[in-house]
This record gives C-alpha cells, sequence and structure tokens, in this order.
C-alpha cells in the first residue's frame, strides 16, 4: 500500500492543507487501509511456512493496531470528541484517557495537524482520491469516492480556507514553541551538568532562572494555542499548567541552591582564622 509517487520531471505541488479535522480523517483512513494491506499479507497460505511466523505476522499486526488506535483518537480530538466520551468508549477514566492519548495530539498539533510530510508530492485531496481507488478494489459495492466524499472540503466546497489562517498563526506559535522548548532542554541539561560536577553555584542559579523562564514562556505560548487551535484547547491547557509547574520547580530549586551557597560561605567565613592587630602589623 504506497502513496501517489511523484512523476519523473515534476515540481512538489502546493500542499494546499485541508482542514485539520478532514487530515486527521485521511490520515487515519490512510493507517486503515494500510491494516487491511497487512493482515491480507499476513493470511497463512504456505503450510511450510517458518515456525512463529504466524505469531510474528500478529505482532506486526499488532503494533498497527496500536498505530490505530492513537490515529483514530486524533480524529475525534479534531472533531471535538471530548476525553470522557473516548475514555467512555475505552472503559477507562477521563484521566486516564488524557494521560494516554493527550502526547499524541501534541505531537499532531506540533508537526502542523497535517497527514503530509515536506517530502511529500501530492495534495490532501489527491491522496483522498487514491484511498477512494484503494476502498473501491476492497469494496466494489460501496459509494463511489466513498472516502473523499465524507470531507468537509468536498461536503462543503471552500470550508478548508476558513481555518486557513487561523492554521498560520498557529504554526507561527508552534515555531516559537519548538525553538523554545529546545532552549529550556539545553538550559536543564547545563544545570543538571553543573550540579553534577559541581559546578560554579552562580551559573548553576543562572542556568535554572533561565529554564525557569523560558518554561514560562512555553505556558505562555501553549495559552496563545488554546484560541488558534480550540478543538486541543484542553491539550494545549494541560501543558500550560504542565510548563508552570516546571517553571515553579526550577525557581525554588534555584532559590535553594543559592541559599545553600550563601549558607556555605557564611559557615566558611566563620571558621576562618580571625587575623590578630599582630599579624596585620606584621604584613
Amino acid at each position: 500500500m504506497t502513496d501517489a509517487a511523484q512523476t519523473p520531471g515534476t515540481e512538489r505541488p502546493d500542499p494546499s492543507p485541508l482542514s485539520p479535522r478532514d487530515e486527521s480523517r485521511l490520515r487515519y483512513s490512510g493507517r486503515c487501509l494500510r491494516l487491511i494491506d497487512t493482515l491480507l499479507q499476513q493470511v497463512p497460505i504456505d503450510p511450510d511456512a517458518e515456525p512463529g511466523s504466524l505469531l510474528a505476522a500478529a505482532l506486526r499486526a499488532e503494533e498497527d493496531v496500536a498505530w490505530l488506535v492513537k490515529y483514530a483518537v486524533v480524529a475525534e480530538r479534531e472533531r471535538d470528541t471530548p476525553y470522557p466520551v473516548l475514555g467512555r468508549v475505552a472503559g477507562i477514566s477521563k484521566q486516564s484517557a488524557h494521560r494516554r492519548w493527550a502526547d499524541d495530539v501534541a505531537a499532531w498539533a506540533h508537526n502542523g495537524r497535517t497527514c503530509m510530510t515536506s517530502d511529500s508530492f501530492d495534495t490532501p485531496l489527491q491522496r483522498a482520491h487514491l484511498y477512494d481507488e484503494l476502498y473501491a478494489r476492497l469494496r466494489p459495492d460501496a459509494p463511489a469516492e466513498a472516502v473523499s466524499s465524507g470531507l468537509d472540503a468536498v461536503r462543503i466546497p471552500g470550508s478548508e480556507n476558513l481555518d486557513r489562517a487561523r492554521r498560520e498563526r498557529a504554526d507561527a506559535v508552534h515555531q516559537r514553541r519548538d525553538a523554545l522548548a529546545r532552549r529550556s532542554r539545553e538550559l536543564g541539561a547545563e544545570a543538571k551538568q553543573l550540579g553534577e560536577e559541581e559546578g560554579d553555584s552562580a551559573e548553576r542559579v543562572a542556568a535554572l532562572r533561565a529554564a525557569a523562564a523560558a518554561d514560562e514562556e512555553l505556558a505562555e505560548l501553549y495559552e496563545q494555542l488554546i484560541p488558534l487551535e480550540p478543538e486541543l484547547a484542553e491539550e494545549h491547557r494541560a501543558y500550560a499548567a504542565k510548563y508552570r509547574g516546571f517553571a515553579q520547580a526550577e525557581r525554588d530549586h534555584a532559590d535553594l541552591v543559592a541559599e545553600r551557597t550563601a549558607a556555605a560561605e557564611w559557615v566558611k567565613a566563620k571558621e576562618a582564622p580571625a587575623v590578630t592587630n599582630s599579624e596585620e602589623a606584621g604584613r
């Protein structure tokens, strides 16, 4: 099961993104078709197959199903399905559902909420029509263009333009978030290394305070994403709270290091031998 290939000598077309709702639906559809293809290839037709090959095939399918579940959750979140509903369907609590899948939804958002990659040589709609063809081979009795006909862009022409400006603003915030997250990790690693090496306390305090400032700004960026990506507002609020917690912990740690350093210097000064007048005069 392959994506549409590039024709030699052609340039990559304009991706023409659809709405995140449509693209998440397409991504899920593609994974479904891939799983079907995988399962068909694994039907045991060779009576002399190597021992263990059936289990190996089933385990590969299980891995594909795990990805299918993640893609389904993302598609559900893009159509405003709340976590209590996801939890009820999965037989777990809302909190457990959020813990299990929030990072997958966040990763989707960080990657631009698109089913395409930077090296794709087709557009989302072209891919949808490819899936139409693949689905029609499996289900000849299905309506024509069964996959693409369910997309908002097909049902409501022009709807893909409504979110485009909001998507562009969100992309700009995500780019800032990515750069700041890298800086936060670098500062955190620097502070950790200084602590392990018992390096300069002032440098460690400075690194911790800088990391706290970066994490505080990250929290603010997640809050900026809430109105830009309202379907994922719950995830963005959770990450904003998470980074505010990181920032507070780093500030507290910096204060503790500074206090311990000051106390150690005070003790050192108290324990230093006093210089007598005669010693001072002899210098």
